[in-house]
């Protein structure tokens, strides 16, 4: 990590203003302030400090001695890193951390000034080993520094300050140095299933820490006799196996803290059948109240969530409950997550529960915020369209043969990037061999075709860029009779990749001719190096058809592919997605994501079935920063795909109404 601007990090007014809660249950960090031993008016070279090292040059320097620096930010001494000469190690000052949460976010908080009349050395900032900050003061006046965040792999940890070497002698000093948790949003117990540790084994209803578990239900490790998968996070996943006839229906609750009484939420999981068995359809629940119902057919996992929900009190339960059936299907979960929604785009009727049809069906409706086209309309649960029951609400739209509806969206900020996902199925009794191809545009421009499948599955389209309001299309052109279900349709902000007028984010330049590949292409928009390079649909690399565009992007052997991300929002946490599979005719690499040189996720293909993925949460502390897609040195004939990469605010500005079936906050 280069050196920071000094100004671009000094957030602390705009942190606190944000996260009021980093006040609280914080870490503590060895000797802060630097007041052990008390030196009085002198300094000293590498005292000896419980909980502090100092190497070189380092130490602490009392108000009034001879370093001159300013009065200390708190107490009366300070830290300091002096440069050493040329060839020489650098100086460093290392204190030790306690009280983390292994798994959560932190931001290191520290005042650093530079040596009146030597200036300041410049300094590089880790957290056990990991950069998360180069910083060199511009004044002799002690200013307060945010790093960028960190995850915390245990219960402590090192922080380490260490400066340069060669020049001319120049000194900076530290203070109150303090490590804060970066609440981003509720906590849900347990979320990844990773306790008690299971081995390779599984167990039923086991006693876990703020789980409770009914019925056939429990945790599985990676390896066990349930063939899961592999964990997206860690090496656990929760298990609802569907329960006989007269049989309490198995079922998982997790303890949700954190909520703020009034706001909305949404919850996001990652969910996947047992291979050879099947999935149980699941019913996710908060505090009693129903949120959706979701079924599982595939093997990989698949986030998804189902219906937002308000919280009422501080605290909550959020219940996973399967099906009672004869069929012995079990589904695994994973990676439970509560984020509150911000109020953003609304989409008006956008899982079309205006008119109630009963259990019938209606060809273009009077229906508020819709118009209808050709043979298109709503469908309710139980119709003679026999579309699989709706996952919001009891209704669905219906595209047949050359229908098309257009939904009206308001709350668009103009010139930000959006996307548009939505829930698509097919009837079933379409023959299987065609399908209706549905285009999806925003004000008349294509962002999207898709084609639907026999489950409802999540669809996603390419970023846009907005106008205050506009105009959602979904048409089909099929000159048969073949019909589409359209069903809870969400506008999100994005950031394209990169979020530019010439992002490539599904790697569709430079335009490749057909059935060809390309190792390091040469384009503006993307670096790629090693064993990195682009295919176009149907060359020798032989991945699945892409899912979006006809290009994809490859790593084989050690490769990375990096881009540089520009209109970030600062101190608000992002997410990367991106879809990712294996080449069919090969082995599979795991890929690692990075934003800067802090690692978001490192994930191994499932299948070679395109498949979207989230990273984890980082927070930019500035509108720019690097994001790199990487894989390890290996056998040159192992190889990953990925396609279609956004990034995402953690708390996007999404529908805050998703069903209209009770009032939603504006």
């Amino acid at each position: 990590m280069g050196h920071c601007g000094f100004a671009k990090i000094v957030l602390a007014s705009i942190l606190l203003g944000l996260f009021p809660q980093l006040a609280t249950a914080q870490p503590v960090v060895a000797d802060p302030s630097f007041e052990t031993p008390d030196l009085g008016s002198g300094f000293a070279y590498r005292p000896t400090v419980q909980g502090l090292t100092f190497e070189r040059d380092s130490g602490i320097a009392a108000n009034g001695s001879a370093f001159g620096f300013g009065p200390a930010p708190d107490g009366d001494q300070v830290g300091l890193i002096q440069t050493t000469p040329n060839g020489s190690p650098p100086s460093s000052i290392a204190q030790t951390v306690t009280g983390l949460n292994p798994g959560e976010h932190y931001v290191l908080r520290f005042y650093a000034a530079g040596r009146p009349g030597y200036g300041a050395n410049p300094i590089t900032i880790a957290f056990n080993g990991l950069p998360v900050a180069s910083v060199t003061p511009v004044s002799t006046a002690f200013e307060e520094v945010i790093t960028a965040s960190f995850l915390s792999p245990g219960t402590t940890g090192t922080l380490s300050f260490t400066g340069a070497t060669g020049g001319s002698d120049r000194t900076t000093a530290i203070d109150r140095v303090r490590v804060q948790r970066l609440p981003f949003g509720p906590e849900v117990t347990n979320p990844s299933f990773e306790t008690p540790d299971l081995g390779a084994g599984f167990a039923y209803r086991p006693d876990a820490p703020g789980l409770a578990f009914g019925g056939t239900s429990g945790i599985a490790a990676n390896g066990s006799a349930f063939g899961f998968t592999s964990a997206p996070d860690g090496d656990q996943v929760g298990l609802i196996q569907a329960n006989p006839p007269n049989v309490p229906s198995a079922s998982i609750s997790h303890s949700v803290s954190g909520l703020t009484p009034g706001e909305w939420y949404s919850v996001r999981f990652s969910g996947a059948a047992r291979p050879g068995y099947g999935g149980t359809p699941v019913s996710i629940a908060f505090n009693g109240e129903l949120l959706g119902r979701l079924s599982f057919d595939s093997t990989a996992f698949v986030e998804t969530s189902p219906n937002d929900f308000r919280a009422t009190t501080s605290t909550g339960t959020l219940t996973f409950s399967g099906e009672i059936t004869a069929r012995d299907t079990t589904t695994a979960i994973d990676r439970v997550k509560v984020i509150r929604r911000l109020p953003g785009p609304e989409v008006a009727n956008l899982s079309f529960e205006a008119p109630d049809l009963g259990a019938g069906f209606a060809y273009r409706p009077d229906a508020p915020g819709l118009a209808f086209g050709g043979t298109s309309g709503i469908a309710a649960n139980g119709s003679a369209f026999g579309f699989p029951s709706a996952l919001d609400g009891d209704q669905v739209a219906l595209l047949q043969a050359t229908g098309s509806i257009a939904q009206q969206v308001a709350g668009l900020t103009p010139g930000d990037t959006h996307r548009i996902r939505f829930l698509m199925v097919r009837r079933p009794t379409d023959e299987r061999t065609d399908v209706n191809e549905v285009i999806v545009a925003f004000n008349g421009i294509p962002v999207g075709t898709f084609t639907p499948e026999m489950v409802w599955t999540e669809k996603t389209t390419s970023a846009f860029r907005a106008t205050a309001a506009g105009v959602i299309t979904f048409s089909s052109s099929s000159d048969r009779d073949l019909t589409s279900g359209i069903d809870r349709v969400i506008v999100e902000k994005t950031y394209e990749f990169p979020p530019a007028a010439a992002a490539n984010p599904s790697f569709e330049l430079p335009q490749l001719a057909n059935r060809s590949f390309a190792y390091v292409p040469q384009t503006t928009a993307l670096s790629f190096t090693g064993g990195a390079g682009i295919s176009r649909a149907g060359s020798a690399w032989g991945f699945q058809a892409p899912p979006d565009g006809r290009q994809v992007a490859f790593l084989q052997g050690r490769a990375t592919i990096s881009q540089r991300l520009t209109e970030l929002r600062p101190t608000i946490p992002h997410v990367v997605r991106f879809f990712l599979a294996g080449r069919p005719t090969t082995a599979w690499s795991p890929v690692t994501v990075k934003f800067n040189e802090e690692v978001i996720g490192t994930f191994m293909p499932s299948s070679a079935a395109w498949t979207e993925v989230t990273t984890d949460s980082f927070v930019p502390l500035a509108s720019e920063g690097m994001l790199t897609f990487s894989t390890p040195d290996g056998a040159s004939d192992v190889a990953s795909g990925i396609d279609m990469v956004s990034v995402v605010e953690m708390l996007p500005a999404a529908v805050s109404d998703r069903s209209l079936e009770e009032p939603r906050p504006r």
